[in-house]
């Protein structure tokens, strides 16, 4: 922000990493910025050529075209927007999973939910 000093940026732990320009180069900016719990985020980042690049994270729900294809950043926006507690299932039809008993491997269908309705923190009358 105007100001107020600048940010240093450092390639070492601890320290701000513009990770924006690692991915989608020079120029690249966050646009639209939106989240809905801890790890459950999305943002649209704008190009230097004018082109816009979209992402979400979603916490335990694997990022594939399945889940693109069910799920879509617009959906993710609407539901917070909303506010209204709806709840997404996503199916990955083809999930491995271990059979530890007969060590063998199989395939099987796995439902995640995500839904908008985060109720860990509490916002007090007072503020805090």
């Amino acid at each position: 922000r105007e100001g107020q000093p600048r940010l240093e940026l450092s390639d070492f732990v601890g320290q701000f990493k513009d990770e924006i320009v690692d991915e989608y180069g020079l120029g690249a900016r966050i646009t639209t910025f939106f989240a809905n719990a801890p790890k459950s985020y999305g943002y649209v980042v704008q190009l230097l050529d004018g082109s816009v690049k979209m992402c979400s994270k979603l916490k335990g729900i694997m990022q594939n075209v399945n889940c693109l294809n069910q799920f879509s950043l617009q959906d993710m926006l609407d539901a917070i927007v909303a506010c209204s507690g709806k709840e997404f299932v996503i199916t990955e039809p083809r999930k491995i999973a271990r059979d530890k008993k007969n060590a063998a491997l199989y395939n099987r269908t796995l439902q995640k939910t995500w839904c908008t309705g985060y109720d860990k923190h509490v916002v007090m009358p007072d503020g805090f």
